[in-house]
């Protein structure tokens, strides 16, 4: 009877710390995905803080109104430059509200939306790349 317990807890010990080897292992890797995600979203984040802070850049309509895509879609609002393609894909009223914009000046349209009253321009600085000359 002895030697059966002893081997039900051995073998419940040993199952166990499979179980928690397991698991500490795949914490682990979630650890270093998080850190090395974590490193990329600072790189991005560092890199748009420069172009934000960048208001060097200048570009004409005519250069923003080539920007006419969904893979490459700018737009002007209040004489700052966006490039919104990745947004599009996010905004609540679908892309094509984007898209049909791309390459223009959409302060006015934008205005005239009321579902944009709690939308604030500094909301956008991630996708902020210069001003309009």
């Amino acid at each position: 009877m002895k030697k059966n317990l002893l081997f039900v807890v051995v073998a419940f010990m040993l199952v166990s710390s499979a179980i928690l080897a397991f698991f500490v292992f795949q914490n682990q890797s979630d650890d270093d995905s998080l850190d090395s995600s974590a490193k990329d979203g600072n790189e991005v984040q560092e890199e748009s803080k420069e172009s934000v802070s960048n208001t060097d850049v200048k570009f004409t309509l005519e250069e923003v109104a080539m920007h006419n895509s969904e893979s490459d879609c700018y737009v002007v609002y209040d004489e700052k430059v966006y490039d919104v393609t990745d947004y599009a894909k996010k905004h609540p009223g679908g892309a094509e509200a984007i898209f049909k914009n791309c390459g223009k000046d959409i302060t006015q349209v934008f205005d005239n939306v009321g579902a944009h009253n709690s939308v604030q321009p500094q909301d956008w600085q991630e996708y902020y790349i210069g001003d309009l000359e």
